[in-house]
């Protein structure tokens, strides 16, 4: 296989498209911009609330009044010039007499001006608003002033603390006074605003590092996800060449007649890995998953090993049922993982045991080797993939998997992987012909 250097770039890249592919979606940040707009219909909901429980009861109550002006509130921070034109029709229906308007003991909610125009400054960095909110409010408590003077409606008026003060209260006062209102207000909603912007870029700035962290560790996960694959192609084929060299070298001094059948069966395992590989590498490129081995292939599999050296006895029990593509995938692994093993450690000419049991809720993998054949002379550590492969391979088939070895020196695999119909996509394939007892 030709590897040249635009391959492993453009592997990079599909490989970081990947790991990139598994950042969050930008709901969360809609989630906050959503979140944004609660204080306001917030604080409007408490003004309503407050004033209806002070007056109830009392009549007439401005039902009316406090609506708007609540109603004015909510909108400040989603449409200011459509919180201004409500403030400004609550006062034009006062004035035409459509509605009942604040009297003496509720002259104070006509402060919702100010709240509003507070929000306003909150909700919004742009000049144009807060200079248009600001002159638009001045007027309107000036408007709202000359309502609680004119025609001598208050005479002796009550304040929110219930004192008493003579008549001839002045209209400027009262403007003054709401003016006064205002500026708290814009102060409040400035320093408030201040606030969410400094709590916005934290939260921003956490958000960016979690999607990072994210990113990272969808590209761990996808370079582990190939790394896995590479392993149980690559070692597999490794193995059954370096098993099937060492019997040709037996060959060359007991059968010499017999090493051009041997050297044919290690060009056929080469060429065998180099497709496989060569698969892998282009789905990886395209951004697809290669075409995974499925139970139909496992015939194959079990005979190539016994050409490799393994003295296997295969074993079905029970009548093969059906398994999804990502189950049938598994399985294979599995037992190639679990021969590869046999034949590193155990070396040639030694005796693997294996049997699949479909009599339960599941599929039962018993693979035991035993005995000592020929090694390799130049035996070489392995990766320390194989067994947490197969055991994380079993786990997302649904199932699990348990490997080591026993009282009696043998080394044991034990698996399972239930069957889950709902996930079957095709028929399992045709199972492999047992050569041992078939029960």
């Amino acid at each position: 296989m030709d590897a040249r250097p635009s391959d492993f770039r453009r592997i990079s890249a599909a490989t970081c498209s990947r790991g990139a592919s598994a950042r969050p979606s930008v709901s969360g940040m809609k989630l906050l911009r959503v979140v944004r707009q609660v204080p306001a219909p917030l604080v409007a909901l408490v003004y309503l609330a407050l004033w209806v429980m002070a007056e109830a009861g009392r009549q007439p109550t401005p039902f009316v009044m406090f609506g708007l002006m609540a109603l004015a509130m909510a909108l400040a921070r989603v449409s200011w010039i459509a919180a201004l034109v409500v403030l400004a029709l609550s006062l034009v229906a006062t004035s035409l007499g459509l509605v009942e308007p604040f009297r003496s003991t509720t002259w104070p909610a006509y402060l919702g001006i100010a709240f509003t125009i507070g929000l306003i400054w909150w909700g919004n960095r742009l000049l144009r608003p807060r200079v248009v909110s600001v002159v638009t409010g001045v007027a309107l408590t000036s408007w709202a002033a000359g309502l609680m003077v004119v025609g001598g409606r208050w005479g002796n008026w009550e304040t929110w603390t219930g004192s008493s003060q003579a008549s001839g209260v002045d209209w400027s006062q009262l403007a003054v006074g709401g003016t006064i209102a205002i500026a708290i207000a814009i102060a409040l909603g400035e320093l408030a605003g201040w606030g969410e912007r400094r709590a916005w870029r934290e939260t921003a700035e956490l958000v960016d590092k979690v999607e990072a962290q994210q990113a990272e560790l969808g590209l761990a996960g996808e370079r582990e996800r190939i790394a896995q694959e590479m392993h149980d192609v690559v070692a597999h084929s490794l193995a059954v060449i370096v098993a099937q060299a060492d019997g040709a070298r037996f060959l060359e001094k007991t059968r010499p007649a017999a090493m051009a059948g041997a050297l044919e069966a290690i060009a056929a395992s080469a060429r065998t890995a180099l497709v496989d590989v060569r698969g892998m590498i282009d789905g990886i490129v395209d951004g697809v998953e290669p075409p995974q081995p499925t139970l139909a292939e496992l015939d194959a599999l079990l005979d190539g090993m016994r050409d490799a050296g393994l003295e296997l006895n295969a074993v079905i029990a029970g009548e093969p049922q059906q398994l999804g593509p990502a189950q049938q995938a598994a399985v294979y692994r599995i037992v190639q993982e679990g021969l590869t093993n046999a034949l590193r450690h155990r070396g040639r000419r030694s005796s693997v045991h294996l049997v699949l049991d479909w009599r339960g809720p599941g599929l039962s993998i018993q693979l035991v080797s035993s005995g000592t054949g020929e090694r390799s002379t130049e035996e070489s550590g392995g990766s320390g993939r194989g067994i947490p492969g197969m055991i994380e391979r079993a786990r997302l088939a649904g199932g699990w998997l348990a490997a080591g070895v026993d009282d009696g020196g043998d080394h044991r695999v034990t698996g399972f992987v239930p069957f889950r119909t709902a996930e079957v996509a095709a028929p399992t394939a045709p199972l492999p012909h047992a050569r041992g007892v078939a029960a």
